[in-house]
């Protein structure tokens, strides 16, 4: 409530961005099996992998940094085909 009991209205707008919705596409983690925190070298997301997160969705932008991780000489990730979703 404003002064002498008058209502203020607040009027709030939503700032556009010019940057489209993130492509998430879906990894399959095949690496050590021990819980790991990866950095997407684009966005900085901190993502997750290992134990009983066998699976995750990783920025499109990043996937081919992260297809190109190895653990004891082998990929730590491998592509799961037509898993992707838009955030």
């Amino acid at each position: 409530m404003g002064c002498c009991g008058q209502r203020i209205y607040v009027s709030l707008e939503i700032e556009k961005t010019a940057e489209p919705l993130a492509v998430l596409v879906k990894l399959h983690y095949t690496g050590l099996k021990d819980l790991n925190c990866y950095v997407g070298p684009i966005t900085r997301q901190k993502y997750q992998f290992g134990l009983l997160r066998m699976f995750g969705y990783v920025d499109s932008r990043e996937v081919d940094d992260f297809l190109k991780l190895l653990e004891d000489g082998k990929p730590a990730f491998s592509l799961v085909d037509g898993e992707a979703k838009y955030g």
